[in-house]
């Protein structure tokens, strides 16, 4: 096989992503089915918008994987919020035929605004809203914003001291 400029390029290309993910390791995973429809749930309710940021700039990602791995938070409390997104996603199928990912700005809005009116939904909705406003002014040990844009943004001045390590977070037993 003859080695062009293209497949130099493409093998380029391919180990400088992986060199990216390998030293970036602890931030970037592969998230399953369930948080990545979370997050683009949580995209659409939050988004980025000319007034400030939205949950991609806080790192709402690594918070979530945060409180999904943390064994101190209720694990009735995490499968509420991946159960919830299972009824967007049951719901996305029975409104247009198709997964939440694979919908319009317009259709995610009416499939949100038809869910908001149902008990369930407006209860889901409010619950991933609660973590979205923790990810944006919880300390950057928890995952998110370690560039503290929320904080500056919002005027907030956190509690101190902070936590600089997650074995620094202790919780009362």
């Amino acid at each position: 096989m003859k080695f062009n400029r293209r497949h130099f390029l493409a093998t380029l290309f391919l180990a400088g992503g992986s060199a990216y993910y390998f030293f970036r390791g602890e931030k970037i995973r592969p998230y399953n089915p369930e948080v990545q429809l979370l997050l683009a749930l949580a995209h659409h309710l939050y988004p980025t918008s000319p007034l400030g940021f939205g949950v991609d700039q806080i790192d709402l990602a690594a918070y979530i994987t945060f409180v999904l791995e943390d064994q101190r938070i209720l694990q009735e409390d995490r499968d509420y919020l991946l159960r919830g997104v299972k009824w967007v996603q049951e719901d996305a199928y029975t409104m247009f035929g198709k997964s939440f990912l694979q919908l319009s700005f317009e259709q995610k809005e009416k499939l949100l605004q038809k869910i908001s009116q149902l008990h369930w939904g407006d209860n889901y909705l409010s619950y991933l809203l609660t973590y979205i406003f923790e990810a944006l002014f919880a300390a950057p040990v928890y995952g998110s914003q370690s560039d503290r844009l929320a904080w500056a943004w919002s005027g907030h001045q956190p509690g101190f001291p902070l936590p600089q390590t997650k074995q620094e977070i202790a919780y009362e037993q």
